[in-house]
């Protein structure tokens, strides 16, 4: 088995650094021999910017041989560390030293109406650029962040930056090719007419609607007949939806027949449209809800949030669950939802 590389080794790898640690580098004195510095004992971490660290194990580099060595390396910070300092203390301490504002470990993102917040180990200034980078650590693949979030959160100047540090295995996390939303996983229904818009609706949600439908009731002492729409949330789970058609004492005349009727009034927005639908249908609502990228602790996770509601409603086919949302949204958040089996509607304020 191939031995796992030192933390140094490891850190250099993060940070895109390059790592002197084999050999000796010499520093000539005045009137003395030259001063050898053994980068085995001492390593050096030289960074993109012109940056370099030179990690000095507790007390082993005297005050002169670091006044001869910062002589040379103006550009040069010089770390004390313990012989057991961990994988993660080292990494902070780069991340302090490389940003000049300091190690983050939180960021938030307000896109459009979405909102996403990263919480990492490390976030930092990307010196090669004008990102930001997020480093975390995690233990195997399967807490790995969705790759459509990795490609979200890097077209908003936040590279993420996930490393796998097992006891067995280290190395970086790869990112899949872009991908792209689900067919029919995004619904933008017709709304042209109330009509067309609660057919599509319907078709959406698993539910049959049928226009023109005969019905008979009794009324002012008459068997009156009449056209109405039937909308079929579930098996024994009717309602006649009215668009204005019906007048007088109709409504409670076919109501007493057993029948419920739903009114849609002239004008109604299409959102308040789908507000009185959900309100007669067997649903779960969640309000802006919140989705989370990777299977790990909240602590270095990456959130979502939505504007809008998800409805969750069990079918003959299952759970389903839509989003139903007043924006507009990027592609790689429609095939993140997508990925975790929601459909997507949006429904302007219209």
């Amino acid at each position: 088995m191939t031995p796992l590389p030192s933390i140094f080794k490891k850190a250099a790898a993060i940070f895109n650094a390059e790592l002197l640690d084999k050999g000796e580098y010499f520093f000539p004195r005045t009137g003395k021999e030259d001063l050898a510095l053994n980068l085995g004992a001492t390593p050096v971490m030289e960074f993109s910017s012109g940056l370099r660290i030179l990690f000095a194990k507790n007390e082993s580099l005297s005050s002169p041989d670091q006044t001869v060595i910062a002589s040379f390396w103006k550009n040069m910070q010089i770390v004390t560390m313990s012989y057991d300092a961990s994988l993660r203390e080292l990494l902070y301490t780069i991340c302090q030293l490389t940003d000049k504002n300091g190690c983050e470990n939180k960021f938030s993102i307000e896109d459009q109406g979405v909102t996403a917040i990263v919480s990492g180990e490390y976030i930092y200034d990307n010196p090669g650029g004008s990102a930001k980078v997020c480093v975390t650590l995690i233990d195997h693949p399967g807490q790995k962040m969705s790759d459509d979030l990795h490609r979200y959160l890097a077209s908003r100047q936040l590279t993420i930056s996930e490393w796998i540090d097992g006891e067995n295995s280290f190395g970086p996390v790869s990112v899949g090719a872009g991908a792209k939303p689900r067919p029919g996983y995004f619904i933008t229904p017709d709304t042209s007419s109330p009509a067309a818009f609660i057919q599509d609706f319907a078709v959406a949600f698993g539910m049959k609607f049928q226009q023109n439908v005969e019905i008979t009731f009794p009324y002012a002492g008459f068997q009156v007949k009449a056209y109405s729409n039937l909308l079929s949330v579930s098996s024994g789970n009717d309602f006649l939806v009215d668009f204005g058609d019906l007048q007088g004492d109709a409504i409670s005349s076919i109501e007493a027949t057993g029948f419920r009727v739903l009114q849609i009034r002239a004008g109604q927005q299409y959102q308040t449209i789908a507000s009185d639908l959900l309100l007669v249908m067997p649903v779960q609502e969640d309000e802006d809800p919140v989705f989370w990228g990777a299977d790990r602790a909240r602590a270095y996770n990456a959130s979502i949030q939505v504007p809008g509601r998800l409805i969750s409603m069990i079918t003959g086919q299952g759970k389903m669950k839509i989003l139903i949302t007043d924006i507009s949204l990027d592609d790689n958040i429609l095939s993140f939802l997508n990925q975790a089996g929601i459909k997507v509607m949006r429904i302007g304020n219209h």
